[in-house]
């Protein structure tokens, strides 16, 4: 009885000081529980993910792989594509982002050559499209692509697949399956690649070549590379190794003030009556008919991208022609400046008549191979 009794003032105890608590725990618990809210993981690959499945994998810059957490909706694109009429009701889920920098830099991307879809299916509205960790499926409303998993805002792709499908339209759209990524090339494919690449470029002149080297170092560093070379442009493009495109505003813009007075005055050209005579209001007026202007003066320059095989083996054509043509200036062991070819490593020693000599030698690798191919190996000299 008495052990009855007691357990019943404990029960009572506790009941008691749970209502003079309970407005300091309560609080407490609902804390902690937001606190548990799921995280999204980004984990190693385990042994069973498959290279070939671009929906669970990407590859990153640095080469290793990581894998995502990819939402059903994006697994499934294939799944959700249904016989849609009306293209632009999907699409308008997109209104507002799309004056964003960032979405502007990516639909700037879609209209290149790069981005031409291996396919595109107008009765699903579903795209499929080549890069560098795979081929990406796509629809209006999401992408495989990393990009797409990881901002969920419309990709390159997505800005494509709009394009193809009439909801956008755009003028400078480039279509060219030569430009499409190739997923998953084996390394003697990129091999080849470079070995038919270095083929074509030591077919050239030596001033063909430097166009090519300031191509690539234009292209690397996302600038313009514009030429008036007719000669040289054309057999460049008819080759299929570059790629042109007129845009005369931008041609009066790069080539400056200066410049496009200079060359107006050379084709004797008359301003409108009534336009001031400063050369900054010449300028303007150049800028607003810039079709007129380009057709007279820059009739034969064009701004040039890499294309084709040169793509393929951009990194390591690039590297052949910098260790080719450009150098490097170190100070010797006296304190005098010396030049030495890029990418060359040097030691001194002494000759048997006491002289100072410096020795130089490139890294033995298939681009020293195509060197010493060519007689274009400086460290031989």
């Amino acid at each position: 009885m008495g052990k009855k009794k007691s357990s019943c003032l404990g029960q009572l105890f506790k009941v008691a000081l749970w209502i003079c608590f309970w407005p300091f725990l309560v609080p407490i618990y609902i804390i902690k529980a937001m606190a548990k809210k799921p995280q999204r993981q980004i984990s190693k690959p385990s042994a069973n993910v498959s290279r070939n499945n671009p929906s669970s994998q990407f590859f990153s810059a640095s080469g290793t792989e990581s894998t995502v957490n990819v939402p059903k909706e994006i697994n499934n694109i294939y799944e959700r594509g249904i016989i849609m009429g009306d293209y632009n009701e999907l699409w308008s889920k997109w209104n507002g982002v799309h004056e964003d920098p960032e979405q502007i830099k990516r639909f700037d991307k879609s209209k290149t050559a790069e981005c031409t879809p291996l396919e595109v299916d107008k009765l699903t509205g579903v795209g499929r499209f080549s890069g560098s960790s795979g081929v990406y499926e796509t629809n209006l409303e999401v992408c495989r692509c990393r990009d797409f998993i990881i901002r969920r805002k419309p990709c390159k792709h997505m800005y494509r697949l709009a394009i193809e499908l009439g909801i956008i339209t755009t003028d400078s759209v480039k279509t060219d399956s030569r430009s499409i990524k190739s997923p998953g090339s084996t390394k003697e494919q990129r091999r080849q690649a470079f070995l038919k690449s270095i083929d074509l470029i030591e077919s050239y002149d030596i001033e063909t070549q430097k166009m090519i080297k300031d191509l690539i170092y234009c292209h690397n560093t996302k600038r313009e590379y514009l030429s008036d070379d007719y000669e040289r442009y054309s057999k460049l493009i008819s080759d299929g190794i570059a790629t042109a495109s007129t845009d005369y505003f931008k041609i009066i813009r790069k080539n400056t003030q200066k410049h496009t007075l200079e060359l107006l005055e050379q084709a004797n050209f008359t301003f409108p009556e009534g336009l001031k005579p400063t050369k900054k209001a010449k300028f303007e007026w150049c800028l607003e008919n810039y079709e007129t202007v380009g057709e007279l003066v820059y009739s034969n320059c064009k701004f040039l991208e890499p294309d084709g095989i040169l793509m393929c083996s951009i990194k390591k054509t690039y590297s052949y022609l910098l260790r080719k043509f450009e150098d490097d200036f170190i100070i010797d062991p006296d304190g005098n400046e010396a030049c030495i070819p890029h990418g060359s490593t040097y030691t001194f020693f002494s000759s048997p008549d006491g002289t100072r000599k410096m020795k130089l030698t490139f890294p033995e690798d298939d681009i020293t191979e195509l060197l010493n191919k060519y007689g274009a190996n400086r460290c031989d000299v």
